[in-house]
């Protein structure tokens, strides 16, 4: 109950914030991020105006929170890195065209990223690199990252509006060679204590509980660490755009929860599948896995009772296609939406990369709970505890969460299935989504700019001139 109160102060806050003119965003924008906005800023507002969203300067914090390393590399570097890549999105003088040296790989995502762009428009030349793969790409070293941050928050100048340009500079051509992409995560994050993200064994930061930085123990949990399916990163910072980084009554619902899902999340062999997130997660929801865990039976669950030697040793006897783990999960029918819809709790786990089903949960007006480490456009305007119910990626604290709301609080499951559709109708719209990525091209725009440290935006500051 703190939690979900803690919750309800925090998204009264948020939407007390919300910007209603140009002034009002403008002037958040630099009190925010220590800048002046870019220039298109207020063609962006009065887009966002017309849309009729909710403009509240924290959920944009994301962007910032990818952007703001690139001001630590030169211009000239950024841009040949984001040319020279195999698939791009390239406007010029307002016009979408798209390369690709692998088109039916990239083309279900080059797509849409590309029919998204058209319907911007107002935008400056730029090369966008596009992920292609489910997995992220850029995998920077802590302490480069760190390095790169501090190196941002030195370069922040509130110059005067008179020094403002307002035009970007236009295409650049220049080539050189790629950044070397490697294989799987290795060794990438700092290996500090854990930080305390639970509330009486409830999760209170939703941000820290997604951070493998901070929870070593995630790289053995998690199919994204173990062996992702096509997992190919730079160690350098690289401007890539990609999905992800690392109905009914609630009466009519059924008690409980549904989770239907493909057993993917990484290449899972006959010595790694116990640690992948969805196997893990349909054992532990498994009743009578869980009975013969209780008891001691270690053949039970792999991933919960057998030492690493034990579990390798006792599958190496059944090498075929998933013999390995068919003795501890079925495969079962699939179940449409529409069905998982009629409970009253949704939870949602990781595959190989960001869930596509997380918007709908949210809409759906049942209760939707989620454990990931990826971290979305949409973040920074979600509430835990208001709009879903936040659970640990270890799962270790699904049962209490199930008990709470099950046995007796009936009626906040209920609230938090309403309030997050209702917000999801108004803050997680297909405009919305546009406006998000509309804003972090304009970032995008001003970072790889010859002109950067005077590209601006400062027209409520100065009366222009007739």
């Amino acid at each position: 109950m703190d939690l979900i109160k803690e919750g309800h102060e925090k998204f009264a806050r948020l939407q007390a914030a919300r910007s209603n003119t140009i002034e009002e965003a403008a002037g958040r924008y630099r009190e925010r991020r220590g800048r002046h906005p870019p220039p298109g800023f207020d063609d962006w507002f009065k887009a966002a105006q017309k849309r009729d969203a909710v403009i509240v300067e924290d959920f944009f914090d994301r962007i910032y929170h990818d952007i703001n390393p690139f001001w630590a590399l030169d211009q000239p570097e950024l841009r040949r890195r984001a040319h020279s890549q195999p698939e791009v999105i390239r406007i010029r003088s307002g016009k979408v065209s798209l390369v690709s040296e692998d088109p039916e790989r990239g083309n279900q995502w080059m797509q849409i990223w590309a029919k998204l762009v058209k319907e911007i428009g107002h935008l400056p030349d730029l090369d966008m690199a596009i992920n292609v793969m489910d997995e992220p790409r850029v995998l920077v070293p802590w302490e480069k990252i760190d390095e790169y941050v501090r190196t941002e928050r030195r370069t922040r100048d509130m110059f005067p509006a008179s020094e403002a340009v307002s035009t970007y500079t236009g295409d650049s051509r220049n080539i050189s060679s790629l950044p070397s992409f490697n294989g799987p995560v290795k060794d990438i994050y700092p290996t500090g204590p854990v930080d305390t993200y639970t509330y009486k064994g409830f999760v209170r930061n939703f941000t820290t509980s997604q951070d493998a930085c901070v929870q070593p123990h995630l790289r053995g949990l998690h199919g994204t660490f173990v062996e992702s399916v096509s997992m190919s990163t730079t160690h350098e910072l690289l401007p890539i755009f990609g999905g992800s980084k690392i109905g009914g009554l609630w009466e009519g619902k059924m008690e409980g929860f549904m989770w239907r899902g493909v057993a993917s999340g990484g290449r899972n062999k006959v010595d790694n599948w116990w640690h992948f997130q969805r196997h893990r997660w349909a054992q532990m929801m498994n009743g009578t896995t869980l009975q013969k865990v209780i008891a001691a039976d270690e053949a039970a669950a792999p991933h919960v009772c057998a030492s690493p030697a034990q579990r390798v040793d006792s599958k190496k006897k059944r090498v075929h296609t998933c013999s390995y783990s068919s003795p501890f999960l079925d495969v079962v029918k699939e179940k449409p939406m529409k069905e998982q819809y009629a409970y009253k709790y949704l939870p949602d786990i990781d595959g190989n990369s960001f869930s596509g089903r997380w918007r709908g949960f949210l809409r759906s007006t049942s209760c939707p709970l989620k454990a990931t480490v990826y971290t979305e456009w949409h973040d920074g305007r979600l509430v835990p505890w208001v709009h879903f119910v936040p659970f640990d990626n270890t799962f270790m604290d699904i049962y209490a969460i199930m008990e709470f709301f099950l046995e007796s609080h009936d009626a906040q499951g209920r609230r938090i299935a309403e309030e997050g559709s209702r917000w999801a109708s108004q803050a997680l719209r297909k405009d919305d989504m546009l406006l998000y990525v509309w804003r972090l091209l304009l970032e995008y725009a001003r970072v790889v700019d010859p002109q950067r440290n005077r590209l601006a935006f400062v027209g409520d500051l100065v009366q222009e001139k007739t």
